[in-house]
């Protein structure tokens, strides 16, 4: 099951953080507060200081992983509530459209914020790994 993980969320070769900040993510982050801090705060949950702690990364890495998933599975199951409503009469074909603008506001950003942090985090355990290397070869010398 860990390969169709790797699959699914595993950065593509077309992915850069280059290419998601010119898609405005950094951007669209700056302007739009993160709900994460809300949603873990509504469910009980701490924020783990991450910062110098090279071993957390692959937790954080699982936690990106959650939260793109979490994102995925909202937007078809929004967007099949907007249409049914549409269907029922209850939106209007100018409702409907802004309804789809937000939901894809509010899946699609974060789908790509959580995938352009899981670039930024292989680029960061890579590093760490590297530190352990060296650390490793200095006490060994």
């Amino acid at each position: 099951m860990a390969w169709l993980s790797e699959l699914v969320f595993a950065p593509k070769r077309f992915e850069s953080e280059r290419l998601y900040e010119r898609l405005g993510v950094r951007l669209f982050q700056y302007y739009v507060p993160t709900g994460g801090r809300l949603v873990m705060r509504l469910a009980g949950l701490k924020w783990m200081g991450f910062r110098d702690n090279d071993l957390l990364l692959p937790q954080l890495d699982f936690i990106t992983r959650y939260f793109e998933a979490i994102h995925w599975l909202a937007l078809p199951a929004l967007a099949a509530l907007a249409f049914h409503l549409y269907s029922a009469g209850r939106l209007s074909p100018t409702l409907l459209a802004l309804a789809l603008l937000a939901i894809l506001g509010f899946t699609v950003h974060p789908i790509m914020l959580q995938r352009y942090n899981r670039i930024r985090l292989r680029r960061a355990q890579g590093a760490a790994w590297a530190r352990r290397q060296r650390r490793q070869a200095s006490t060994t010398s």
